[in-house]
């Protein structure tokens, strides 16, 4: 989270379920740690005092049963099924190369990933360089199929891995040609 922008989507995202999770953990602990949560608890509607949402007067009021995430997110059972299969796939890609001593780190590697088209969609709005904790991703590329490995539990899906090229960011850590997304990309 560190490395991204301070407006960015995906920063702002990382922030709220922060936020979230602190206010569960604040009203879990509030009968153990009284003062300590309440005390939290004031901090946090001090920074929001502009949220409709966080108009209790205390940690003790605010009832968490009545709030609805569930309108809120968007959520695919049969893609995040998918996406955990794929990752734990290639983590043990990644462990057998550390093993080697090929890579120190997921963030050595490029990823090929070659799917059928009934998979497509399922990658459309998944930053997979991120997930699968690598430097780069390339989806359906033209990498010679004899490198491509048949996953164990994915019909239809290829992936082969190899070590990234280019120089490391210092502020993300991955491995690119060129600077990365980031504006503070020391890459230029």
């Amino acid at each position: 989270m560190y490395c991204d922008d301070i407006k960015s989507l995906k920063r702002i995202n990382c922030v709220s379920i922060l936020k979230v999770s602190l206010l569960f953990l604040l009203k879990w602990l509030n009968p153990i740690l009284v003062f300590t949560t309440e005390e939290v608890f004031q901090i946090l509607k001090l920074n929001e005092n502009n949220n409709p949402k966080c108009n209790e007067d205390s940690i003790f009021l605010r009832d968490f049963q009545k709030i609805n995430f569930r309108d809120q997110i968007s959520f695919n059972n049969e893609h995040w099924d998918l996406l955990t299969k794929l990752k734990y796939q290639i983590n043990q890609i990644l462990e057998d190369m550390r093993n080697e001593k090929i890579i120190k780190s997921g963030l050595e590697t490029k990823i090929h990933i070659s799917v059928s088209d009934k998979f497509k969609n399922f990658f459309e709005n998944v930053n997979l360089s991120d997930f699968l904790v690598c430097s780069n991703v390339v989806l359906n590329n033209s990498v010679n199929n004899n490198k491509m490995i048949n996953l164990d539990s994915l019909n239809d899906i290829k992936v082969f891995v190899e070590k990234a090229s280019g120089q490391k960011c210092d502020h993300c850590w991955k491995i690119s040609e060129g600077s990365c997304e980031r504006k503070s990309c020391p890459i230029k």
